[in-house]
């Protein structure tokens, strides 16, 4: 079953995706990386359920939910690893406001 809602997710997945491997693909900040990929994962997770609702084949759900997991426990060991080794900002990817004040 095709909806017009459907082709939308797929199209605004589609963008999301691009501009996720865009963000992980840049120069940038570890924190940067990893936001990027971690958001890559969730639009990954999410066409593949939108995919699943178009077609009506469940089969991928419970691979969809094992991947959601680990991307998780990823993110958050990758976070702490920045945190204990004092990388998280200071390390030349702070973009809030303040960044600014702490690279002074």
């Amino acid at each position: 079953m095709s909806t017009p809602a459907i082709w939308m997710a797929t199209v605004l997945l589609a963008g999301a995706g691009l501009l996720s491997a865009a963000r992980a693909l840049r120069r940038g900040s570890i924190a940067d990386r990893t936001l990027g990929l971690d958001l890559f994962v969730v639009v990954l997770a999410t066409a593949v359920t939108v995919r699943a609702a178009r077609t009506g084949v469940t089969s991928f759900l419970p691979l969809v939910t094992v991947v959601a997991l680990l991307a998780f426990v990823a993110t958050v060991t990758i976070a702490r690893f920045l945190e204990a080794t004092g990388r998280s900002r200071a390390a030349g990817g702070g973009t809030g406001p303040d960044a600014a004040e702490e690279a002074r």
